[in-house]
């Protein structure tokens, strides 16, 4: 296994940190808009948050019958052989990124009524841009931000577990 995945994984999550901290306290860009327009992108937004909660979800449970069937093989698993240590770490890398994508989207959806309920009704006003308004009313960092690591923690946890996937050991007979 070469180094060259991890230091990737490593560089994007030092970026996007950088990124989002400057983005917590630049001045808000926020753009009029419509309410009608940012309840349907808060429902677009919903029905990702947990498309991706439901997809992070399944490649845990893969990765937990990948690497119990490496340890013991039964009779209904393909043979396999064992794993070494450092090819394990990107199931662990995986395992924890998409976890902390679920927090994330678990903060997104439970964040969304309240973004809604503080929307200027019947008319087009910046306070209706939900990237830019405050995550909840009392916390000071925007919605975005969250939004934003939601998607990069799920992306980062499926690049690490494709990555495990190449290096596991399948058996050469899977017939």
């Amino acid at each position: 296994m070469t180094l060259a995945p991890i230091y990737i994984v490593y560089g994007t999550l030092v970026v996007t940190a950088g990124f989002l901290l400057r983005e917590t306290w630049r001045k808000s860009q926020a753009i009029p808009v419509d309410d009608s327009a940012a309840i349907e992108a808060a429902k677009l937004l919903k029905d990702w948050a947990a498309w991706m909660t439901t997809v992070s979800t399944g490649v845990i449970g893969a990765i937990g019958v990948m690497l119990s069937s490496a340890a013991s093989s039964p009779a209904a698993l393909p043979q396999v052989t064992s794993v070494p240590v450092r090819e394990q770490l990107w199931a662990y890398w995986s395992v924890g990124l998409l976890v902390l994508s679920i927090i994330f989207a678990a903060w997104v959806l439970g964040s969304l009524p309240s973004i809604v309920s503080r929307m200027k009704k019947d008319k087009a006003s910046v306070h209706n841009d939900i990237y830019e308004v405050k995550f909840f009313s009392f916390v000071p960092v925007r919605f975005g931000v969250i939004a934003a690591l939601e998607h990069v923690l799920f992306v980062l946890g499926l690049c690490c577990f494709a990555l495990y996937v190449t290096y596991f050991p399948w058996s050469k007979d899977l017939s």
